[in-house]
């Protein structure tokens, strides 16, 4: 058994007809998104949490599931804050992660939802770039938020992804409750630098 149960849930999950190709763990900071105001009791749980979520990816992957990720809104939020360096972000995925291989690795980050609207003050994706290049051989997949009209202005920023990993962009808004026709959808992807 897993301690958290996303490694019990797709083994289960993987035995239905068309079966599941990718799971996703939260991070630290999601864990324990309620205890925000209490950062030394938290600081002094991180490295039992790492070691939590840690676990929970490797018995993903030993499970066999093909792509896991690493739900970290929170690390994107605090890094548009200016409440954490990018290196230190970087180093919290890659804990999540360490000894973890042969499945392709992800990692998501955003502004956060807080129903229907952004959690973060500051709705901008380019400051993770930097925690992304400290990922480079870490992360194969970055699943980052870019369906606000400011992070799309910071778009050429992506240039400097490290060659290793892919960006998967989530260009369509999902805390809209409003219906984006496919058009739309169309013209925001058909924008080639």
């Amino acid at each position: 058994r897993s301690r958290v149960g996303h490694a019990d849930a797709y083994r289960r999950e993987a035995q239905l007809p068309g079966s599941v190709r990718k799971a996703t763990v939260v991070s630290p900071f999601e864990m324990l998104v309620t205890a925000a105001d209490q950062q030394e009791a938290l600081q002094q749980q991180m490295p039992s949490l790492l070691r939590i979520v840690n676990q929970e990816i490797r018995a993903l992957a030993d499970a066999g599931c093909p792509h896991v990720q690493l739900d970290a809104p929170v690390l994107g939020i605090l890094v548009n804050q200016q409440m954490m360096e990018p290196a230190q972000a970087a180093a919290i995925v890659a804990a999540c992660f360490e000894g973890v291989s042969g499945v392709t690795r992800g990692l998501h980050l955003c502004n956060g939802n807080n129903r229907g609207r952004p959690f973060s003050a500051v709705l901008r994706n380019a400051p993770w770039v930097p925690i992304l290049a400290g990922l480079d051989g870490v992360i194969d997949v970055a699943n980052l938020e870019a369906s606000y009209f400011s992070e799309y202005l910071e778009r050429e920023a992506f240039r400097d992804l490290p060659r290793s990993m892919e960006l998967a962009a989530g260009i369509v808004d999902e805390a809209n409750y409003w219906v984006e026709p496919v058009k739309s959808t169309l013209h925001g992807v058909a924008y080639n630098p």
